[in-house]
């Protein structure tokens, strides 16, 4: 599959290099495997044995390789689950993260239900609860649905792993609209107070915060943005939230994941790290959502980022004037 993705609409030709890899890309579904007597970590990585070199496979997926001394100290340890029904695997070691919670490990069960639509999850108990059982129930799952674990290692007789949609950062525009339409769906007064302007600070977490955040506050309030914490807000309100916004701000990271929620045709601004062309899942997520995506760059100070005032200012005006 070919994904071609439109530049930013504030695109300057001496960024080039930052989007450059992502514009027109060709890239390979991860197929699905069939695993039997599977042996799995609690973070639900699934353990081989080692081997001189690594496939190809293994370095796409969550794969960790494990020697007979590690196996045998497993076993006699014995804090170890056997299960002997067909089973199938979603999450991987980064699946408790906001951002591939939702759109890798959700498009994963959507394709599950289509290709093995009687096979149960096997699930850490975890999951089965907070913004993550939300959203679970909200694609069409329940408890029933899941086999759920609490050892630290399990043997499963029989597991189909199901390989991410596309590789993080990539998106299946079928999968991922889909998926908006039913979250979407499971809201009430969708089409009240459209229009909102939101800018979500990052300030309450431990890292890529936006150092002179309250040197723009009154920037981002003289256009009339809101400011909010995202993590002060329930799930079912952010989906209400953010189904209402128009125009979204950020510092690249987590909350940036609801524009998922947005409509097609409102706008994203990322503030980024200058120079890094590496992290574009954004900026490829807004391609197949149908958003108009714009970028601010700033300097990083350790892990966080810095914006200057007049930088920041400009392309709000150039926001707000189209």
């Amino acid at each position: 599959m070919v994904v071609q993705r439109k530049l930013p609409v504030n695109f300057l030709s001496k960024d080039i290099a930052l989007f450059k890899n992502e514009l027109i890309k060709e890239i390979v579904e991860v197929k699905s495997r069939k695993i039997n007597w599977a042996l799995l970590n609690s973070h639900t990585q699934v353990l081989l044995f080692q081997s001189k070199k690594k496939s190809k496979e293994q370095s796409q997926t969550q794969f960790q390789k494990i020697s007979i001394n590690d196996l045998f100290q497993i076993v006699v340890k014995r804090n170890i689950s056997v299960i002997k029904l067909d089973c199938a695997l979603v999450t991987d070691g980064w699946s408790k993260g906001y951002f591939h919670w939702m759109l890798d490990v959700l498009p994963r069960l959507l394709k599950l239900k289509v290709e093995q639509p009687t096979t149960k999850v096997l699930l850490p108990i975890g999951f089965w609860s907070g913004y993550y059982k939300d959203c679970l129930m909200i694609i069409g799952y329940r408890e029933e649905d899941f086999i759920f674990f609490k050892s630290k290692y399990v043997f499963s007789k029989s597991l189909y792993y199901t390989g991410h949609v596309l590789l993080t950062g990539n998106y299946n525009e079928e999968s991922i609209n889909k998926l908006r339409t039913i979250f979407l769906k499971s809201i009430t007064d969708i089409d009240s107070e459209k229009g909102k302007h939101i800018y979500i600070s990052r300030n309450k977490t431990s890292r890529r915060r936006l150092v002179n955040e309250d040197e723009l506050f009154p920037i981002l309030e003289s256009f009339g943005i809101q400011i909010i914490y995202a993590e002060e807000l329930t799930f079912e309100e952010q989906i209400r939230l953010f189904s209402k916004v128009s125009i979204l701000i950020g510092v690249h990271g987590a909350g940036l994941t609801n524009m998922l929620f947005m409509a097609p045709n409102t706008k994203v601004l990322e503030l980024r790290f200058e120079n890094d062309t590496i992290n574009n899942c954004y900026f490829s997520l807004a391609s197949a959502l149908n958003i108009n995506y714009y970028y601010c760059l700033g300097s990083s100070q350790n892990s966080d980022l810095y914006i200057k005032e007049n930088n920041f200012r400009d392309i709000l005006n150039e926001i707000m004037s189209i």
